[in-house]
């Protein structure tokens, strides 16, 4: 034979399992509709490899500025020749350069 009545508790505890169910599901489709939105996963890879470019063209310049210190140290002691010849300067320019272009080609991709 069935009972009508419930106890109190186990109809507050049911209650209180269907309230954690209903958030993780939010907590699901939420998680799926993020992964769905093309254009803001877009924009924050866009802003990532920003970041990273600025990063990379901040050390490259860090890197360039310690070659000329060093090079102007070189020629004022009297280390070195004070005749700059193309040759050298192509030398002292090109890891520059090179910097400069991947970080442009980086950017069109």
């Amino acid at each position: 034979m069935s009972s009508d009545t419930t106890a109190p508790g186990s109809v507050s505890q049911a209650q209180a399992e269907v309230d954690r169910i209903r958030a993780e599901l939010a907590a699901t489709v939420d998680a799926l509709v993020a992964k769905t939105d093309v254009a803001a996963r877009a924009k924050e890879s866009a802003a990532h490899l920003t970041a990273h470019g600025r990063h990379r063209i901040e050390v490259a310049g860090e890197q360039v500025h310690e070659t000329y210190e060093a090079a102007r140290e070189k020629l004022s002691s009297g280390g070195v020749s004070d005749r700059v010849t193309p040759q050298t300067l192509a030398i002292g320019i090109a890891p520059a350069v090179l910097v400069v272009a991947a970080v442009l080609v980086g950017r069109r991709r």
